[in-house]
């Protein structure tokens, strides 16, 4: 009975401080400043005592479990978990406080009440020997990330700074890198990080006071976005990818749901129109929403336009084709959100070329056309790229099995003359060729496939790795596909 009765004890006192000291925060008055350096610092006493304990009683705790004296687990696990745990709650409650967000506040107080239930009681009491040590190990890293997350935003980021996150199936790297390119342009303060290549991480060092964090963020990123939050958030589609790790679709549309975390009405969110996955998702948000394929940017006589200005024509812009006018619109949303410039806007896209590895044009020989699509790592992808091309089209696919249905590209494939099956999925995707009746060749390899087009001596038209999988089963990463695929076709 000690342990749960000791953890009820905690986990009110858990509940009790953060909300208070979030409502002294948001009031801000002189009278509460002394209250609230009270509560701190009888917090950090608290934890600074439980920190001591661990010290002096960790050689006999540890003997003990090496002994297998299970019910010392959790004994250790309050010494560890409880100063973490008030510390995350009353960094966050500060952080809410600020941001006049009580329900959050309430939110993360239950939150912790239940971690510390489950570690102090469920755990020691009724999982089986020897899986009681990874649950804990589990919970443990749980309130650590958060609690690391919580340092990043407040301890190592500066104050007023604008926070865009970018995510989204497809299309994020692209529209991450307009933004980016499109702000330095107009010589505003931007560091770009996240999943394009830099870790925040490693970008802190060259934030300052009043800059733009521009950060593309993907969904394993998201699954522990819990207490960061962007000013601005853009969610370009939604399709059903990497369900391999989340399960369902439905789980991985929750993770995405995430970049709208603590929205209010002052942070912007910028959708898809056009995706009603994306707009069912976003239905019960409280950010301030702008729509591109809708009413606050479209296409419209050969123009897109931007809340009805006409910003640039599309014969103006140097990429083709309805997922590239997508990713700009998206694109211009957020740049008008700092000033529209439309000599600037219309400069850069005249001689914008894409990104590396997204329908990359690569070179063209005797007649045939080499097109780079290796960060089609969905269908959905896949479907963009066959719809941008009207000729004959050659296509290489496969790559890791992750649960994909290549039924999907069905009403995409009408100009596909042969299919060059590759990866783990050669014999998927054999079987999907003879369902459609497409010629098919079993490659297994890059190489081969690249080969066996050589030996096809094809006249004219386009020769696009496009896989609709990701490159994982043969490769490190999709743009080492890709250069592979570059190489060969210059040598073709």
């Amino acid at each position: 009975l000690v342990l749960p009765t000791f953890s009820l004890f905690i986990g009110l006192g858990q509940f009790g401080l953060p909300i208070a000291l979030s409502k002294m925060v948001a009031e801000d008055k002189k009278n509460n400043r002394n209250l609230m350096s009270s509560l701190i610092a009888t917090s950090l006493i608290i934890n600074f005592f439980l920190i001591i304990f661990l010290i002096i009683f960790a050689p006999f705790l540890a003997n003990k479990l090496l002994q297998e004296e299970r019910s010392y687990l959790p004994v250790l696990a309050i010494a560890v978990v409880i100063p973490l745990t008030s510390t995350s709650s009353i960094v966050r409650s500060y952080f809410f406080g600020k941001q006049q967000m009580f329900p959050h506040v309430f939110s993360n107080c239950l939150e912790d009440i239940v971690r510390l239930f489950l570690m102090f009681t469920l755990i020691p009491l009724f999982l089986p020997k020897g899986l009681e040590i990874t649950v804990t190990v589990v919970i443990l890293s749980n309130v650590i990330s958060e609690l690391v997350s919580i340092l990043v935003l407040f301890f190592f980021l500066p104050k007023n700074i604008t926070i865009i996150g970018v995510t989204g199936s497809n299309g994020k790297t692209t529209t991450t890198t307009m933004i980016y390119e499109l702000l330095k342009l107009m010589k505003r303060p931007v560091v770009l990080g996240g999943n394009i290549g830099y870790p925040l991480s490693e970008v802190i060092p060259l934030i300052h006071e009043g800059d733009i964090l521009l950060l593309e963020i993907s969904d394993h990123q998201l699954i522990n976005f819990n207490d960061f939050k962007t000013n601005i958030s853009v969610l370009t589609n939604l399709c059903q990818t990497h369900l391999d790790y989340h399960g369902t679709y439905e789980n991985y549309k929750k993770v995405k749901h995430n970049i709208f975390n603590h929205h209010t009405k002052e942070d912007i969110a910028i959708i898809n129109a056009g995706n009603e996955d994306s707009m069912v998702l976003t239905s019960d948000i409280n950010s301030t929403k702008e729509y591109f394929n809708g009413k606050d940017a479209y296409v419209k006589d050969n123009a897109i336009y931007i809340e009805n200005e006409k910003i640039i024509d599309t014969k103006d812009i140097l990429v083709k084709g309805k997922h590239n006018y997508e990713n700009i619109m998206a694109c211009l949303l957020v740049i008008k959100e700092f000033g529209i410039d439309k000599e600037i806007i219309k400069k850069f896209f005249s001689t914008f070329k894409g990104v590396e590895h997204r329908i990359e044009f690569i070179c063209e020989k005797g007649g045939v056309k080499y097109y780079n699509d290796s960060k089609a790592t969905n269908p959905t992808s896949t479907i963009t790229a066959l719809n941008a091309f009207e000729e004959d089209t050659y296509l290489i696919l496969g790559g890791m099995e992750r649960c994909q249905d290549f039924h999907e590209l069905d009403n995409a494939i009408k100009n596909v003359k042969k299919i060059y099956a590759i990866g783990q999925t050669t014999e998927k995707v054999y079987e999907y060729a003879q369902s459609m009746n497409i010629l098919c060749e079993k490659c297994y390899t890059l190489n081969e496939a690249m080969n066996k087009i050589k030996k096809d001596n094809i006249k004219k038209g386009v020769v696009l790795l496009s896989p609709a999988s990701a490159s994982w089963d043969q490769y490190d990463k999709f743009e080492t596909r890709g250069e592979e695929f570059a190489g060969l076709a210059k040598s073709m």
